[in-house]
């Protein structure tokens, strides 16, 4: 039996005016990052959020394909 985990979308989106990413929850640009090698590549031009890859990659990112509210799992930012 293959257990499949979804994508989780870490609050990042693409700015489409200069193709830079931005954190959606503050406006703030995209400083530190941890793109899988040759990401962020905006496959198909189509690529605008940021998410965690699936376990086995070692936390790294990926863009994918906004398609829809419930296609990826959020990550949710608590103060502690």
């Amino acid at each position: 039996m293959t257990t499949c985990f979804p994508d989780v979308w870490i609050g990042l989106l693409l700015n489409q005016d200069d193709d830079s990413f931005y954190w959606v929850e503050h406006g703030q640009p995209l400083v530190w990052s941890n793109w899988f090698t040759d990401k962020p590549n905006n496959a198909h031009y189509s690529e605008d959020v940021g998410v965690i890859m699936e376990p086995g990659n070692d936390g790294r990112w990926d863009d994918k394909p906004f398609v829809g509210q419930g296609e990826y799992y959020p990550l949710c930012e608590h103060d502690l």
